[in-house]
C-alpha cells in the first residue's frame, strides 16, 4: 500500500507558514516597528500564502484535467 503523497498546494504554503512563524517569533519581540507595520507585514504574508495555495491548487486541477483528457483520447478508437 502506497502512502499518500502530499500535494504541492499543501506543503509549499505550509512550509512558508512555518518559516514565517519562526521568523516572526524571533524578530517581532526584538523589533522597534510599530504595531501597524507589524500587522501590515503579517497581512501581506497571509496574502502571499493564500495566493501560493490558490496558484498551486489551480495548477494541480489543470494537470488532472489534462491527464483525464489524455486518458479519454487514448481510450477512444
Amino acid at each position: 500500500m502506497k502512502g499518500s503523497k502530499m500535494k504541492k498546494s499543501v506543503w509549499i504554503p505550509l512550509a512558508f507558514v512555518i518559516y514565517s512563524m519562526v521568523i516572526y517569533a524571533y524578530f517581532i519581540p526584538r523589533s522597534e516597528a510599530t504595531s501597524t507595520t507589524i500587522a501590515l507585514t503579517v497581512l501581506f504574508n497571509v496574502l502571499i500564502i493564500v495566493a501560493l495555495w490558490w496558484v498551486y491548487r489551480r495548477k494541480e486541477k489543470l494537470a488532472a484535467e489534462r491527464e483525464k483528457d489524455l486518458r479519454d483520447s487514448q481510450d477512444k478508437p
